[in-house]
Formats: structure tokens, sequence, C-alpha cells
């Protein structure tokens, strides 16, 4: 005897998510709304119609599109934090710490895609006056890309998670705490243990802020933080035989890879104040760390 199907629309009651719903039957995320009336089928916060156009599977919560890249999904073992597989803009999850499609792109701090993120974009010497830049040149020749200062509002637009910022919906830039906890407090001392991580982190290297030329690819890694102190933001950094986190100029352009918190309060970013003598000490010191 088959099963009774009580709406008629070819799926058995057993099977039917909404037996008495002619117009539904499945409902993936199991948050009552059926997939046909549900614009995010997985509950991942990006729409089905947006996975669809780049390319990702909207019934699945593991991957996510942004950009035109599908990023997957993977999980700290050490804090349960979600973390996109790759930098943004990467084509793939690396394969060795200088593999060079996986480097992905190089942001200026708390800036926006804008097209100056590509290691191959145009530079200018002209600050821009905001914290929007108005074109996709890379801006060299200051130790920041605008005039505005203004850390503190790039520090809050890169711990957005609505999607508007640099990373995709539910993700933010990581503070420094958080990186610091998932690298270099979790055995990362070097490029090796940095690629080895569950982050598989690559040496990318970085484009300098006096002539925006590429330094230090595939020797050296970076990634961007939201945090700042004073003028200066946190990053952390990898070479062959060390680790650190450091602040300093916004202009360089670095990689950056995105989290989703296991909670849902964000961390707000860390900003701190400093004399202007302990300012250059520090520039002193990451000018050395940079160079070499």
């Amino acid at each position: 005897m088959s099963d009774v199907d009580s709406d008629g629309d070819g799926v058995s009651d057993s099977q039917d998510a909404f037996p008495h719903d002619a117009s539904e039957s499945v409902d993936t995320d199991g948050d009552g709304t059926g997939n046909n009336a549900d614009t995010d089928d997985d509950n991942d916060g990006a729409l089905d119609v947006d996975e669809i156009a780049a390319g990702s599977d909207p019934l699945d919560p593991n991957n996510i599109a942004s950009g035109g890249v599908v990023y997957y999904i993977i999980t700290s073992p050490k804090t349960g934090h979600k973390w996109l597989d790759r930098n943004l803009g990467a084509s793939q999850v690396c394969t060795s710490f200088n593999d060079a499609t996986c480097y992905g792109d190089y942001y200026q701090w708390g800036r926006d895609i804008d097209g100056h993120e590509k290691s191959t974009s145009g530079t200018t010497s002209t600050q821009a006056t905001s914290i929007i830049s108005g074109h996709g040149n890379f801006i060299k020749g200051s130790l920041d890309w605008t005039s505005a200062s203004l850390v503190e509002a790039r520090a809050v637009n890169w711990s957005k998670r609505d999607g508007s910022s640099v990373c995709p919906v539910g993700f933010r830039v990581p503070t420094v705490t958080e990186l610091k906890l998932e690298t270099l407090d979790n055995g990362v001392t070097n490029r090796d243990t940095a690629f080895a991580s569950f982050l598989k982190l690559p040496s990318a290297g970085y484009r300098r802020l006096t002539n925006g030329d590429m330094d230090a690819v595939g020797t050296d890694g970076y990634l961007w933080s939201s945090s700042v102190e004073n003028t200066n933001s946190y990053f952390i950094g990898f070479r062959d035989s060390s680790a650190f986190y450091v602040p300093d100029g916004p202009a360089y352009a670095i990689s950056v890879r995105c989290m989703k918190p296991v909670v849902t309060t964000d961390m707000p970013p860390v900003v701190t104040l400093q004399t202007d003598a302990q300012i250059e000490m520090i520039q002193f010191s990451t000018y050395i760390l940079l160079l070499g």
C-alpha cells in the first residue's frame, strides 16, 4: 500500500516536510520555510540567487560565494570558529607555502574591494581624502592610503558581517587577538608551520607602500587583522624561521582571511592610543621586521 499524499503534490506525506501544502515539500535548513519560498535554503547568510550566480551550492551551508570565488568553510579545532578555507581572492586551497594559485588578493588596511587589491593594479601617489578611495589604484608613498585617517571607522567597517565590506555575508576580518589565538598561540612559528596549520596559510608576500612593488612573494606571509594601535594596524607575519605580530602603516597591502565567530556577538576591533615617541619606536621596529 502506497503512502498517503494529502496535498496531492506528488510527494508522499512520509517524505514531505509540508504534507498539507502543495507548494512545498522540502525544508533544507529546517527553519520552517519551504525551499520554494525560502530565499536562503541552507541558512548560510547568502541568498540562493547569489550563490547560484557565483557557482556555489545554495543547499550546502559549508560553502559560500563572494566576488566570483566559491569558498568552503572550515572549523578551527582550537576555538570552534568558522574560517574561509583560503585567503580572499584565492582560486584554491594551498598545496604548499609557495603555491601561487592560493596567494589571493592584497588589501590596503581598512579599504574596501575596489580593484586596488589585485597585485597588478595601477598605482598613484595621491592619497584618498576619505575612507572611500573612489578608484582602483594602489595608493603609494605614505604610511596611510588616506589623509582622512579615521582608523576607528575603518576598523568597524572591516568588522561588518553583512557582506557590505570585504568579507562574505556572516564573516568578518578577525581581531589581532583572534588571529593570534589560531596561529601564533597555536603552533605557528614560521612559514612551514603556518602552511601546516588548519588554515593552510601561504607565504604570499606583500605590496610595498613606498612604490607598490610586490616583495617577499613565496618566502614570507602576512595577514591583516581589524585591530589598530593609534594610526597603525596590526598584522601577523611568518618567515622561514620566525613568526610575529606588529602594527604598521595601513598603506601596506597584504592578505586577508575572513572568519565567523561561534558566538553571535562580534568582538569590537582593538583600538589603542600611544604617545608620539612610542609610535616612532613601533614604526622603526616594524620597518626592520618587514624589510629585513
